[in-house]
Order: C-alpha cells, then sequence, then structure tokens
C-alpha cells in the first residue's frame, strides 16, 4: 500500500515523510503525537497535505532492526585502476585490404 497517498507527490515531500516514519519508530512519543494530531507534526516536518487530502497512516513498525544511514550528504566515491600489460610474444598487426570497388574490407 502506498503510504504517501495525500502527500504533495514531490520528492523532496516524500523524502520528509520517510524521514517523520523512520523517526516515529525511534520515538514512540512522536508517534502518539501524530495520531492525535497529525496535521500539526506534519507542518513540523515541512509537510504539506494535497488539496482536500487527509493525513496518511504512518506504516507499522518493523519488527526487525531499523539502521539509519545519512543519506543526505555528499557520497564517497573510491576510484579503482585497472590496466593490461602487453605479453612477450606481441601478436602481429592486423591488416586490412580492400577487395575492390565498392565491397567491404577483409581483416587479415
Amino acid at each position: 500500500m502506498d503510504q504517501t497517498v495525500g502527500l504533495d507527490r514531490t520528492p523532496a515531500q516524500e523524502l520528509r515523510f520517510m524521514e517523520l516514519v523512520a523517526q516515529a519508530w525511534l520515538e514512540p512519543e512522536l508517534s502518539r503525537r501524530y495520531q492525535v494530531d497529525a496535521r500539526s507534526v506534519l507542518d513540523e516536518f515541512g509537510i504539506t497535505l494535497a488539496q482536500g487530502q487527509q493525513p496518511p497512516a504512518l506504516p507499522e513498525n518493523p519488527a526487525c532492526e531499523l539502521t539509519i544511514e545519512e543519506l543526505s550528504r555528499p557520497a564517497s566515491a573510491h576510484a579503482f585502476l585497472c590496466f593490461c600489460l602487453a605479453p612477450d610474444n606481441p601478436t602481429p598487426a592486423r591488416q586490412y585490404t580492400s577487395a575492390g570497388a565498392g565491397s567491404r574490407a577483409v581483416l587479415r
């Protein structure tokens, strides 16, 4: 089930709602406040509802372990180099010859 129904469907709005869900799973008081007055909690997170829509229900807290990573900072990248060494006995250079006007080149 899509939990963002009723939100303005922008990536920023959906990201804020996901942050709200994760924080509500970690803080039972926030989850309780959302159940009592969802609109004010959505306002705290900068989330706007689409015109005439009701606030979506928070998904149930999963039974598994929750890991939160910082996703808003720039990612670090790692570079790997790969190169080939020429063999001791290189193969002879390929030669292209023409088989005549209008025909294709032949590789020998």
